[in-house]
């Protein structure tokens, strides 16, 4: 590849190797771009973008931006007559969180919470500064990057149930809260009635821990 390919070459590629854009966002399959093409794929930079970096995987980029409904549901019609089947899942490696402090993080998660830190995991190349944890059997990756999403409580909603959040299950919740009691953590109790929680770290990232029988 090229690493300085034109901005034509990457409409190519759109178009032929991906088959994403056609009339009005839907597929087109093996439909070669005009030059009006063009201009409307430029309209659709909401729906989809292709993205250059200066890397020899330039053109083999495809960044997702909002594609409309109706694209969504042609690609699930043609994800699913694929040959080959259905992926198959095995479970969940590790679940990555974005934090602004990565001490106080682990005083929280490590520190507070008593989860186990991974040693030996950190991988040298990694452009950031980040730790990894057990959480029973799968892992957290906590990562020290300038956040995308709002860190102040006034901008998230005011029980973790109705934002982003990750579900732990524990051994007893009672003991939880009696923590989280100690330490002055705020916690709100699920909705549904569940023996469950949901509570923040100090970055607004939220955790709901849930009383449940190994699974595993």
């Amino acid at each position: 590849h090229n690493s300085h390919s034109s901005p034509q070459r990457r409409d190519n590629f759109c178009f032929r190797k991906m088959n994403l854009l056609g009339k009005n966002g839907c597929c087109a399959v093996g439909r070669q771009p005009t030059r009006a093409s063009r201009q409307h794929r430029k309209r659709l930079t909401k729906t989809v973008r292709v993205t250059a970096a200066a890397t020899d995987e330039s053109d083999d980029t495809l960044s997702w931006v909002g594609p409309t409904d109706e694209t969504i549901a042609r690609l699930a019609s043609q994800a699913a007559g694929r040959p080959g089947g259905a992926v198959k899942f095995t479970g969940v490696h590790h679940v990555a969180i974005i934090v602004s402090n990565l001490e106080r993080a682990l005083d929280f998660y490590c520190g507070i919470l008593g989860m186990e830190q991974a040693q030996g995991r950190n991988h040298p190349k990694l452009p950031y500064r980040g730790a990894w944890l057990y959480w029973g059997p799968e892992m957290l990756h906590i990562m020290e990057l300038p956040n995308p999403d709002p860190t102040d409580l006034a901008s998230r909603p005011t029980h973790g149930g109705r934002d982003r959040h990750v579900c732990l299950g524990v051994e007893s919740v009672s003991v939880l809260t009696d923590l989280l009691d100690d330490f002055s953590i705020k916690y709100t109790a699920s909705k549904s009635g569940r023996p469950a929680v949901f509570f923040r770290d100090f970055d607004a990232n939220t955790i709901e821990c849930v009383e449940i029988a190994p699974w595993r």
